[in-house]
């Protein structure tokens, strides 16, 4: 059978006026049919069937999203395609944004950002317990970004908000603005620099994609997916068999995606698996794509190694969630959540270090290069999540050796600190109440010093300034 007799068979399986849009670069894209009968377009979600006929695909966003106001949410929409809108919306959201402040790149950590009249620009925003607020966009189009050019020019934003108010800066991870966050922290000491945590994770997963290993099931899986939404009779076969949900496809910008693809795509290998030895399946088994994807799809070994990379990466994934939320202060979250990555990728291997050891080396290096930072550890030991587990590793010496150094920074010529860090870990005073404990891990960490921190001193309001105050972030 030729590639034309299955398009043949394609058209005779049942379809009706609706089609896929293709072409189309919208992400909502993938998870919704166009209907064009009787000249009015209409667009139908493909998990729960809803029809939305105004609006456009950013309205069927809205619905995928579960963004409230406009449009009914999907009932049946997989969470990680909500996050995905979510994460959608918010990038449509900021580039509007863009256009009116004509700022750089809200969302991504890179280099500068060029408008329309080809102009560097840099944009300056504070994140504190009110919420993110947008200070100024520079044009640095005439001036070399040079480190200490750029010190300069930060410094200026510095002194606008006050020094006072600011513990953590974040910028791009580029040399140059390495080099100037160290500057800028000589000048200010009191002011501690990383590089973005959600950009850090993002080329952790990138470096991911690029072993053989991983790179060479990520295109399988990819192969399999395509072959399934190109030809109508595996596709309507699939939805009509009961519990049936759509996979997920990768999309074409964020790595994690290929992750979450590929996780979908395990949790459908009992369907597909039924597909392919199905009687109807049969007459496809000509078209050359068919018998590799049968093959494939019955392959034990290329579902336990999807199974594994699902692994590895879902708590990396998790972490991302947390870094990139508006919700809450991620800096009490990220120490324990790559400890826990790290953690997790070695028991799975069960501690075989020439099986995890190239895994462990992308995420480790990433992490001792970028991310390992004394406000981060301290931020860790001072979670009461964190404290009061006893499997968290709050005790190291690395991070206690953060802790002091903060402290330092932070109170310098102080006293006290052995006996309030010790009044905090031994759970005396309000820390120790029964409710303290009780919500220490489902509060929010600023919050629940807020409410228990009372007899905490100096180390109360250390906790304040490094999860309340102002944080202040350069996004370029």
């Amino acid at each position: 059978m030729s590639e034309g007799d299955s398009r043949t068979i394609d058209q005779q399986s049942g379809g009706n006026s609706a089609s896929k849009y293709r072409g189309k670069k919208d992400p909502a894209w993938q998870y919704c049919t166009a209907d064009i009968g009787g000249g009015l377009k209409k667009i139908i979600c493909d998990f729960c069937h809803v029809t939305i006929g105004g609006g456009g695909i950013h309205r069927m966003k809205e619905h995928l999203a579960g963004a409230p106001g406009n449009v009914v949410s999907c009932s049946k929409v997989p969470s990680e395609v909500r996050f995905r809108m979510k994460s959608s919306i918010k990038e449509h959201q900021d580039k509007k944004k863009e256009k009116v402040m004509s700022a750089g790149n809200g969302d991504q950590c890179d280099n500068e950002f060029q408008d329309n009249r080809n102009r560097a620009l840099i944009n300056f925003l504070v994140y504190s317990q009110h919420g993110v607020s947008f200070i100024k966009s520079v044009d640095i189009s005439s001036i070399e970004a040079n480190a200490e050019n750029l010190c300069n020019l930060f410094a200026e934003i510095v002194e606008i908000v006050g020094p006072q108010n600011i513990v953590h800066m974040v910028t791009d991870n580029a040399p140059n603005y390495k080099n100037a966050g160290s500057l800028l922290t000589e000048k200010y000491p009191s002011i501690a620099w990383s590089p973005c945590a959600a950009h850090c994770i993002n080329l952790i997963m990138k470096d991911m994609t690029k072993l053989p290993s991983v790179n060479d099931v990520i295109t399988l899986a990819s192969r399999i997916t395509v072959f399934v939404y190109n030809h109508k009779w595996p596709l309507n076969w699939l939805r009509n068999r009961p519990g049936w949900t759509e996979i997920i496809r990768p999309g074409d910008t964020r790595f994690g995606t290929s992750f979450i693809a590929l996780k979908s795509l395990y949790d459908h290998k009992e369907h597909l698996q039924a597909l392919v030895i199905s009687p109807g399946f049969k007459i496809f088994l000509r078209v050359a794509k068919a018998k590799e994807a049968k093959q494939v799809i019955l392959d034990e070994k290329f579902w336990n190694n999807c199974l594994i990379i699902s692994k590895i990466m879902g708590p990396i994934m998790r972490l991302l969630r947390i870094c990139d939320s508006d919700e809450k202060p991620s800096l009490g979250y990220v120490y324990e959540g790559m400890w826990r990555v790290v953690k997790g990728v070695k028991e799975l291997f069960k501690n075989k270090e020439r099986l995890y050891e190239k895994y462990v080396d992308i995420i480790e290096s990433r992490w001792d290069r970028m991310l390992k930072k004394n406000l981060h550890a301290v931020a860790f030991w001072l979670n009461p999540a964190f404290q009061y587990d006893p499997e968290s590793p709050t005790d190291t010496s690395e991070v206690m050796a953060g802790l002091v150094n903060v402290w330092e920074t932070l109170c310098p010529g102080v006293d006290g600190f052995m006996e309030e860090i010790n009044t905090f870990r031994e759970k005396r005073l309000g820390f120790g109440r029964k409710m303290a404990l009780g919500t220490s891990k489902s509060s929010r960490p600023d919050e629940w010093w807020r409410t228990f921190g009372f007899g905490g001193g100096l180390l109360v309001l250390m906790m304040m300034e490094i999860l309340v105050a102002s944080t202040m972030v350069f996004v370029t």
